[in-house]
């Protein structure tokens, strides 16, 4: 669903509901998901990671209003141009994640609180732009 003026795609909240890490649940509704099923737990070192971060830590991050950028690893070609960006805007932004993600079906893909940009074009004010709407706009107060 495209909401005028905002950027990206908005996804239905499934829900906010804990569960364990092995717990079954629905599938989500959105590569990578944007809400749903969670750890009580969350990656709590906000910043770049060399490693993929499990869906249900993500979904507890963007519920506390933090802005995952993904990346597939195999078809990216401009690793250290992301970088620069997402420390310029992690100056201002702390709660933000980037992370590789290898079952993205784009290049790269934004994701906040129920929202998720997808895309394959690098562009610096496309993500600047998302993270300007959405950064702290999750339904639970801040964590640091």
């Amino acid at each position: 669903q495209y909401t005028k003026n905002l950027p990206g795609i908005e996804f239905t909240n499934q829900c906010r509901e804990h569960i364990t890490l092995d717990q079954e649940h629905a599938e989500y509704n959105s590569n990578p998901p944007t809400s749903g099923w969670h750890s009580s737990d969350w990656e709590k070192d906000w910043g770049i990671q060399a490693d993929y971060v499990e869906e249900q830590y993500q979904i507890h991050n963007l519920e506390h209003g933090g802005i995952i950028v993904h990346y597939q690893p195999d078809n990216i070609t401009n690793l250290a141009e992301l970088e620069s960006l997402f420390i310029e805007l992690q100056t201002k932004n702390k709660k933000m994640l980037l992370m590789p993600n290898p079952n993205l079906d784009t290049t790269y893909a934004l994701t906040a609180w129920t929202r998720l940009d997808a895309f394959d074009q690098y562009d610096a004010e496309r993500i600047k732009t998302f993270t300007k709407a959405f950064y702290d706009k999750g339904p639970e107060k801040t964590i640091e």
